[in-house]
């Protein structure tokens, strides 16, 4: 049996992965959909997979429809942000800061 597509396996469950459209990335706080679906049965999974992908097709139709017409009739005014920066913290600087803000007040064992 062919596996839908969006699939991955993660410790024998499967998910659904997918990523936003561009046009859209501005109204989702993450550049990809990620969802646990919670079984391990690959019947079920290629099923709630199309399903998912679908909700999210027909979401994302109605969410561009709506940003095109109000761009159209001037209503709303949408700003397209680009994707965040990347932080240029690095793992040692990110350590640093927590053991300097780490239980500040407290005693060695917090």
């Amino acid at each position: 049996m062919q596996r839908a597509k969006y699939l991955f396996k993660k410790r024998g469950v499967y998910y659904f992965e997918r990523r936003v459209p561009a046009e859209l990335l501005a109204q989702h706080s993450s550049p990809k959909i990620v969802k646990s679906l919670k079984t391990k049965n690959v019947k079920c999974v290629n099923k709630l997979a199309r399903q998912l992908a679908d909700k999210l097709d027909n979401h994302w139709a109605l969410l561009l429809r709506d940003l095109f017409s109000s761009m159209v009739t001037g209503h709303q005014t949408f700003v397209f942000a680009p994707p965040p920066k990347k932080s240029s913290m690095t793992i040692q600087d990110a350590l640093s800061e927590y053991l300097r803000h780490k239980g500040h007040s407290k005693g060695d064992r917090f």
